[in-house]
């Protein structure tokens, strides 16, 4: 269901851009939020996973229904997403709701991120990709071949929390600019105090733990396949010692201050020529994506 999701907003996303090419606007920005379900975006919060037990929260279930119950859909939608029923959808359009008809299906029949990606950036499923290890990505996506085009050229960047965007948009071959997964910004000799605040928080946000449910041995990085997340999450309950209270059911560790890390998201971004020099366009390519 997350990959139907996915090409609903990326439907919506290109109807956005129509739209703002009609109005001479001088940026398309597509977002993308992998595991997101269409179901939570039209319908609001799901009863039954508004308690700890479905739905991992550690808020207590009466103080969830209170946040995010609501008997209307429509008033439950606009509590989780505020800025989509707020702002997007006032000023926008929204496509995507299933229970209305508005159905957008992937073909590629697999439950990985890299083939839905795929199909989303080139149009079309590639079977031979059944993997999110599959490696650089044979097909030319519509940002690559956005950068070829003289107007576009070093002007399309993928901004993404997820170090496989690197192979899915083929980094080598394509030349798009790029920030993925925790490599760290390079350093602009001509920043400005915004770009330094922001390099020096993605320097300083530690990553997520995971477990293996085998040895119980904690650690950081990439999630291997026989690896599970550490369940050492409560955030809430950070003792003296800067240390989360709740132990891992497998490590049994106490973990250190650790936000958690997201979901894959990936924002494309593309900027025609408009005059201004080139390291001032790369400084808001980078403020934009990261803001995103």
């Amino acid at each position: 269901m997350r990959r139907y999701f996915r090409i609903g907003l990326a439907l919506w996303a290109l109807g956005l851009g129509a739209a703002a090419i009609a109005r001479q606007t001088e940026n398309v920005v597509l977002i993308v939020s992998d595991g997101l379900r269409w179901q939570e975006i039209f319908s609001g919060a799901d009863a039954a996973l508004l308690n700890e037990k479905e739905g991992g929260s550690w808020l207590p279930e009466k103080e969830l229904r209170q946040r995010y119950w609501r008997e209307d859909p429509a008033a439950r939608r606009a509590l989780l997403f505020p800025f989509l029923w707020g702002t997007v959808a006032r000023q926008g359009q929204m496509f995507g709701n299933q229970v209305k008809g508005s159905v957008a299906r992937v073909t590629n029949g697999k439950a990985y991120s890299y083939p839905g990606y795929n199909e989303m950036a080139t149009g079309y499923p590639n079977d031979a990709i059944d993997s999110n290890e599959f490696g650089p990505n044979p097909n030319a996506t519509v940002f690559e071949w956005l950068n070829g085009q003289d107007m576009y050229r070093g002007h399309v960047a993928i901004f993404g929390t997820w170090i496989r965007f690197e192979d899915i948009f083929n980094k080598n071959r394509s030349h798009l600019v790029m920030q993925t997964g925790w490599n760290l910004p390079a350093k602009d000799p001509h920043e400005e105090p915004r770009e330094a605040l922001l390099r020096e928080l993605f320097a300083s946000t530690t990553r997520r733990a995971y477990c293996s449910s085998a040895t119980g041995r904690r650690t950081t990085g990439p999630m291997p396949a026989a690896m599970t997340w550490c369940s050492t999450v409560r955030s809430d309950s950070i003792n003296s010692s800067g240390s989360f209270g709740r132990r891992c059911r497998r490590c049994r560790s106490t973990a250190a201050r650790r936000p958690l890390s997201l979901q894959p998201i990936m924002v494309a971004a593309t900027r025609p020529l408009n005059g201004r020099s080139t390291a001032s366009r790369r400084r808001a390519r980078r403020t934009s994506g990261s803001r995103s």
